[in-house]
């Protein structure tokens, strides 16, 4: 009798053992800049996307109405459209530094005043409004309609960021919570050359292999292959995510019903010993299936009350 109690022990213990890994944590979706430019030599052979020192980003709302003339601030990307004008391009300009506005999408900017024109970080007054513009120009005006009023004198200090004085007002690149004023004293921005907003490519990939190593049901594995295979093809990252996230709770759900069983008394682990090898060896086609099979463990149990 002894001999059987440690058996059935020792079965327990080895299905314990196996249950040991922890449950796979989801993807999660997060919006944020990527690769900060730190030198003034950087900002100017880069794109950039200016954020200010509460975590907000500069851009200009989609094409058409007023408000596209105007830049506005936003939590980082959140919400943005590929019409929303964001990235910053620095021109030598007699010494100074112009900035063309470009849309997410990569299109060069233009506001409905002046058809065709180009787009350029301004500072235009604006009365008691006197916000930043991205005002277009044509042909070498870049939206001025006063001198030096889209050139700029920029300065790098480590660990702030950017500053931004304009030649033609003598004032700072500034902000409010709603829209960029400008400033009489010094403000600092970061400054990215890319966002992402959503999934992060590593962070799926990574949970995909993860996820493909630990699944053991033919269901989960075959729908993982698949995903991978479309990501593959389509570059759908949102797709693929949601597609690995399902996966992550298919198998945790599968490592719950393991854990479910572990107890069972000497005569229900023997029954789900082979339960458990059939699943490691991927012959159970979903949970379903699983949790049929360890019911039968479960009913094969000798014990009073079990």
């Amino acid at each position: 009798m002894r001999k059987m109690l440690l058996k059935g022990l020792m079965v327990v213990a080895a299905m314990l053992v196996c249950l040991s890994a922890s449950a796979i944590d989801k993807v999660v979706k997060s919006t944020g800049l990527d690769n900060e430019v730190t030198s003034l030599e950087e900002l100017k052979s880069k794109k950039v996307i200016l954020q200010n020192a509460d975590g907000k980003m500069l851009y200009i709302p989609g094409v058409g109405g007023e408000t596209s003339w105007d830049f506005k601030m936003t939590d980082l990307v959140n919400g943005l459209t590929s019409n929303n004008g964001a990235f910053l391009s620095a021109i030598d300009y007699d010494g100074h530094l112009i900035f063309q506005v470009f849309n997410l999408n990569g299109d060069e900017r233009a506001t409905p005043g002046w058809a065709g024109g180009k787009a350029y970080l301004n500072t235009q007054p604006a009365g008691v409004n006197d916000v930043i513009f991205g005002l277009a120009g044509m042909n070498d005006q870049h939206g001025q309609d006063g001198p030096n009023l889209a050139v700029w004198d920029v300065e790098y200090v480590e660990g702030q960021g950017f500053s931004f004085h304009n030649v033609g007002r003598d004032i700072y690149l500034g902000y409010d919570a709603t829209d960029a004023r400008p400033s009489t004293s010094v403000v600092y921005w970061k400054a990215y050359t890319a966002y992402h907003a959503g999934y992060v490519q590593t962070e799926v990939e990574a949970a995909y292999e993860q996820t493909i190593a630990a699944a053991r049901t033919t269901e989960t594995i075959k729908a993982l292959e698949a995903a991978k295979a479309a990501f593959d093809s389509s570059a759908d990252l949102n797709a693929f995510g949601d597609a690995v996230n399902a996966a992550i709770d298919a198998v945790n759900a599968c490592q719950a019903v393991n854990a479910e069983y572990a107890n069972l008394d000497e005569a229900g682990a023997a029954v789900a010993k082979d339960v458990l090898a059939k699943y490691e060896n991927k012959e159970y086609e979903n949970i379903a299936q699983l949790r049929a099979a360890y019911i039968l463990a479960a009913k094969a149990q000798t014990t009073a009350g079990a």
